[in-house]
């Protein structure tokens, strides 16, 4: 049986929520009151990862024209994609620190992570590129992203497309497996590609390596990003102790990154886990997966709901009850028919 049911049923402690039953389970963002009347319990936690679509700063379409990331960057909806495609399960990413890192700063806006398409056509007009138009060539400006082929994606890659045809560009989408994204990353063959990270170890610098200037040779700093100021104050921030000072300079360096836009920055998602009342405690831990030794299962209880739950009903024993009468007349009738042939 798939793992939902097996869940729902009392044979799994704990599961997510699968995108397919999202709504039948939370309502108005919280448990609906059929779980709620099983004793399930509902966590939500924000991982510490951050997703984004990494810009090539290579390519010379993007390489000197911050004018063109930043109005790119304006043309998506991050909080309609999170709406539409992830159950609103993710917040809107202001930078590449994720929420309970050292640095984040939940007031900190990063002015090219909203949705403005007015103000993304009149960027593109300094990036040289009026109304979206490639003067070259008198159509839309083509721009390559590649993603990770995955399976009923199609209305997602539809929006994205949607997205930036707002602004009037034309935005092609290249699907590939995994191994070739990677292969295309390490190569730096692409045009814009899908990125993302989460925490190895909680420590900001675990994020920021992403971004530092020599790091671009390594399987690190996937879309050679080098901001020399960046790079300074990654190498002296990364072995600080943490407290005030450290943070000031991580404070700069997203700065840094909000004016360079060498990313355009996604969300962080939002975990929601789901317990039975005998599992405890149900906090779950954003980076170390390895806690069942701390839980508590109540094995009495769960042997007293699961087989409540699973009992079968009156309908389970009437259904058999009926084909066995019916077989027991055709029985009756056919012996009856035998003896009337002898007669």
């Amino acid at each position: 049986p798939p793992i939902w049911t097996l869940f729902e049923q009392g044979y799994l402690d704990r599961a997510g929520i699968p995108r397919e039953v999202f709504n039948q389970v939370i309502y108005r963002n919280d448990l609906s009151e059929k779980y709620v009347d099983m004793g399930i319990r509902l966590d939500k936690t924000i991982d510490v990862s951050t997703y984004w679509f990494y810009f090539n700063m290579r390519d010379p379409l993007f390489k000197n024209n911050k004018n063109l990331r930043h109005a790119m960057s304006l043309c998506l909806d991050r909080d309609e994609m999170i709406e539409r495609f992830y159950n609103n399960r993710g917040k809107a990413a202001q930078s590449i620190l994720p929420p309970g890192l050292e640095g984040y700063n939940e007031n900190f806006v990063n002015p090219w992570s909203s949705f403005n398409p007015q103000k993304a056509k009149e960027l593109l007009t300094k990036a040289g590129y009026p109304n979206g138009m490639d003067p070259k060539t008198g159509r839309p400006l083509k721009i390559e992203l590649i993603l990770v082929a995955s399976q009923g994606a199609t209305s997602k890659y539809r929006f994205y497309i949607d997205q930036f045809a707002q602004c009037g560009l034309d935005l092609q989408i290249m699907t590939l497996d995994w191994p070739t994204v990677l292969e295309r990353k390490f190569k730096k063959n692409f045009q814009m590609i899908h990125g993302g990270w989460h925490a190895d170890y909680p420590d900001p610098q675990n994020f920021l390596q992403l971004l530092y200037g020599p790091n671009s040779s390594s399987s690190y700093n996937e879309n050679s990003y080098f901001n020399p100021e960046f790079d300074v104050l990654y190498a002296k921030m990364k072995n600080m102790k943490s407290g005030p000072e450290r943070r000031k300079i991580i404070a700069r360096m997203n700065a840094i990154v909000a004016d360079d836009a060498p990313v355009l920055f996604l969300f962080h998602p939002v975990s929601f886990g789901l317990s039975h009342q005998w599992f405890a405690p149900i906090r779950p831990h954003p980076i170390n997966t390895n806690q069942l030794k701390y839980r508590f299962v109540d094995s009495g209880l769960r042997e007293k709901k699961t087989e409540e739950w699973n009992r079968p009903g009156l309908l389970a024993y009437s259904v058999p009850a009926v084909f066995f009468g019916a077989a027991v007349f055709l029985v009756f009738l056919t012996i009856r028919g035998y003896r009337r042939m002898e007669l």
